[in-house]
């Protein structure tokens, strides 16, 4: 049994970073967006396609996030992202490393991409941390105790 973790909703925060990149054949727009869920529960969301640069340049107010909490979880949400790239997983091993520095509990990934699963489990195995997968973001929350379970 999971105990309750959420927070009132004046004491969530949020830390966000967006973006805009361009490409030869199409604008993309691309997001990290790092939210406070719960007293411990940090979630962040990736969308579109997601670059080393766009990794790096959010990596503070991940970092933020973290600061804020005490052994957190941390929820990776990547049902709207797109695509990576290569360099992304590298920039992302940081992400990871920060997080196991910040005494981070364990990481719930939300997705049905098989590629960023497989990713998610070779970081995880090369930082030492445990990682859990869901299909879907109402799955973790579940998990988590912050939403009641389907009846």
């Amino acid at each position: 049994m999971h105990e309750r973790m959420s927070l009132p909703p004046e004491r969530i925060q949020t830390i966000s970073h967006k973006t805009s990149q361009q490409t030869a054949m199409s604008e993309v727009a691309a997001a990290l967006t790092t939210t406070l869920l719960a007293s411990n529960v940090v979630i962040t969301r990736f969308v579109g396609r997601i670059t080393s640069t766009l990794a790096e340049q959010s990596m503070y107010q991940f970092s933020d996030a973290l600061a804020m909490t005490d052994e957190p979880r941390w929820i990776m949400e990547l049902s709207t992202m797109t695509g990576f790239d290569p360099s992304a997983v590298s920039a992302g091993a940081a992400w990871w490393r920060t997080f196991k520095r910040e005494r981070g509990r364990e990481i719930l990934l939300a997705s049905t991409h098989g590629a960023a699963r497989m990713a998610g489990a070779s970081l995880a195995f090369s930082v030492g941390l445990k990682v859990k997968t869901f299909d879907d973001l109402r799955q973790c929350l579940v998990y988590l105790g912050l939403a009641p379970a389907a009846s």
